[in-house]
């Protein structure tokens, strides 16, 4: 999955540049609430991605865009450096999946369903990006990108990013998009 966004806050931006130097992965982790300018440790979701970075465009100021693989989930286990930027150690967490192929392909259906009916009544939902999730074939892939394009409360996406089990993770999704759907239509 290829994710791109905008980073501006200075521990991110060394974090971005240390990675580049070095040529190593990084670890993509959101905040808890995207208002604080300087978040602590604690103020840092512990579920992530590890991804590769791509592309690096200087953008306004110091800002810049960034592009990047994302590779596979990852949990922080501990904080090595706060100083200059976050350095942590991670431990690799992938998603537990259902055996049967059946179910994996129910589960799928019931996120991109009920996505869709969200995506038609939400009208600020990037085009664009909606047509790249038509390729998107696994579940847990599909539901953290549909999070990541929709403006819910941080606290509700939080809850569904921290769940490990695809089941329990489906379930989140479709009651959250359910009640976000009904909130759309008042």
């Amino acid at each position: 999955t290829m994710l791109n966004f905008e980073v501006g806050r200075p521990k991110s931006i060394e974090a971005v540049n240390r990675a580049m130097a070095e040529k190593s992965e990084i670890l993509i982790a959101p905040q808890k609430n995207a208002f604080i300018e300087n978040p602590t440790k604690e103020e840092i979701l512990d579920v992530g991605v590890i991804a590769h970075i791509k592309q690096v465009v200087k953008g306004q100021g110091s800002s810049m865009k960034v592009v990047v693989q994302a590779l596979k989930r990852a949990k922080i286990t501990s904080y090595v450096n706060e100083s200059e930027y976050f350095a942590v150690t991670v431990k690799e967490s992938p998603y537990i999946v259902p055996e049967d192929p059946l179910e994996m392909e129910a589960c799928l259906r019931v996120v991109k369903n009920c996505f869709a009916e969200y995506s038609l009544l939400e009208k600020r939902l990037n085009k664009e990006m909606l047509a790249l999730f038509g390729s998107i074939t696994d579940v847990n892939e599909y539901i953290d990108n549909a999070l990541s394009t929709v403006n819910f409360k941080e606290e509700d996406i939080q809850n569904i990013l921290r769940l490990d089990d695809t089941l329990e993770r489906v379930k989140a999704f479709e009651e959250l998009f359910r009640k976000e759907s009904e909130i759309a239509k008042l």
